[in-house]
């Protein structure tokens, strides 16, 4: 979750005037902000029956992206990002473990496809102006139109296009996940020093994942097709990796509607593996859903934020050459 958090976490901005006046200008501008701003804040995240407190340090300069991110509340974690390295301090187990992250964004397919390919399956709309952290906010609604796909409610600050809140709801507006800033404080320099280990961290085992043999690539073709996606969906990267501890190939389709994604992850048979001991079914965790499926002996499994029926139906509709 923590991982996940830093990828909605949000931004302050620079003094640049903007005119904002359409869903796709909103967006664009919190894009922008996302990208090149400094702050320090705190937010609640409420979802999956849990309120987590977290404070957030982001500097944004010449250099790239710096990210702290801090658990107030419960378990005392830590996840500081440098770029694309990421280290997770874990002081119950006394361990710091590093690897490497994804790039980022708030809302990562949404600008991908312009707002008009979206239409079909959301409907985009602005509020009423609301108070946000203590900023007047305009309000950006996308609702969805069926129950393939959950719909967002985003707070935009009315000065920096900053995001102050965000809502993901269900098809029928009921709140699902909610993070919210509750202080928000925007700097023109952030030191280096908020981003390093804590000196008594360096005594932490040390797990350096990121130096683990490990290989991504795209995949241009395969043995596997899709058939009767869900409305909008459709494939947008289809990769093969090399996994930590593992020498053989695990193949990764990602599935997009332009707004929300579904990662699907194709594994071997393993020589020896009984079938009723892999896992297969749904399962749910807040608003993300998992379903893995045996597919002519081969593991499926999709991951997604979308509905539990969106990630059945696109593990349903893999199907392999030849079989």
């Amino acid at each position: 979750m923590l991982i996940r958090l830093i990828i909605i976490s949000l931004a302050l901005v620079t003094q640049i005037s903007w005119a904002a006046d359409t869903p796709q200008q909103w967006l664009d501008r919190m894009s922008d902000a996302t990208r090149n701003m400094n702050y320090i804040g705190e937010f609640i995240y409420h979802g999956d029956g849990a309120i987590q407190a977290m404070r957030i340090i982001h500097q944004a300069n010449e250099k790239g992206e710096k990210e702290r991110l801090i658990s107030l509340t419960g378990e005392a974690r830590e996840v500081i990002r440098r770029n694309h390295s990421v280290i997770c301090v874990l002081p119950k187990e006394k361990s710091v473990m590093i690897d490497e992250s994804q790039p980022r964004s708030p809302l990562p397919t949404v600008f991908g496809r312009q707002l008009d390919d979206l239409k079909p399956y959301y409907r985009l709309q602005i509020l009423a102006d609301n108070r946000m952290a203590g900023q007047m906010s305009t309000v950006l609604s996308i609702q969805s139109k069926d129950d393939y796909r959950y719909g967002y409610k985003l707070w935009l600050d009315k000065d920096t296009g900053l995001l102050l809140r965000s809502d993901i709801l269900d098809v029928g507006g009921n709140i699902l996940e909610q993070i919210m800033f509750t202080r928000i404080e925007v700097l023109d320099h952030i030191d280096d020093s908020y981003f390093e280990v804590n000196e008594d961290q360096n005594t932490f085992a040390l797990h350096d994942v990121k130096h683990q043999p490990k290989f991504s690539e795209l995949m241009p073709d395969s043995v596997w097709h899709s058939v009767n996606l869900p409305a909008g969906f459709i494939k947008t990267h289809h990769y093969r990796h090399v996994m930590p501890m593992r020498k053989d190939w695990v193949e990764h389709l990602v599935f997009s509607d332009g707004l929300a994604s579904v990662s699907v992850y194709i594994d071997h048979p393993q020589e020896g593996q009984d079938e009723d001991e892999v896992f297969t079914g749904g399962m749910s965790m807040g608003v993300v859903n998992i379903y893995a499926l045996l597919i002519s002996g081969y593991p499926v499994t999709a991951v997604g934020e979308v509905p539990l029926r969106t990630v059945e139906e696109i593990v349903r509709s893999l199907v392999r050459k030849g079989d």
